[in-house]
């Protein structure tokens, strides 16, 4: 995920060094559940064109479906994760003007030029609507609460087994 994109590094894996003293590679499969739970709700937020607080995006001024022309941003969505973290993110360039809004300004030319309903518009500058589509929603903590609960009692299993041999 290097590059000029946009990540969202949720601290929260703190908690698991804390409740599980348990081997990496235990964390990791957590870590691996986490990220992958936090990508698959990012993602869903391209089809219901909704922030992660479920607030809806401003359309499109170009028409179709709001931050989906080519699906390259919905589809650069990835996790990165270690035992002791996860980052959900992007390595695509204009995704921090879409999470966060802003101004663009022509800088090659007079004029930036784009499509909106069909027909080519020219702006000296255009300002885009934030349309956060990155972040942690009450459902993901929930989630997330919910694998670490499961990582939990899965490990004290583990060891009681292990106790027993």
């Amino acid at each position: 995920m290097s590059g000029s994109g946009l990540k969202i590094d949720w601290g929260g894996l703190d908690i698991m060094g804390r409740l599980t003293s348990g081997p990496a590679v235990a964390r990791l499969k957590l870590a691996k559940d986490i990220g992958q739970a936090l990508v698959s709700s990012t993602v869903e937020r391209f089809s219901t064109g909704t922030d992660p607080e479920g607030t809806a995006w401003k359309p499109a001024a170009r028409g179709g479906q709001t931050l989906a022309n080519t699906g390259r941003l919905r589809n650069s969505i990835q996790a990165e994760v270690t035992p002791d973290y996860v980052i959900v993110g992007t390595n695509v360039k204009y995704a921090r003007i879409h999470q966060e809004g802003g101004d663009i300004h022509a800088k090659k030319a007079r004029f930036l030029r784009f499509m909106a309903g069909g027909k080519p518009v020219f702006r000296k500058k255009v300002t885009i609507p934030a349309r956060p589509f990155m972040g942690i929603s009450q459902d993901d903590l929930e989630e997330v609460g919910d694998l670490i609960d499961r990582h939990i009692k899965k490990m004290f299993r583990l060891e009681k087994k292990t106790l027993k041999v």
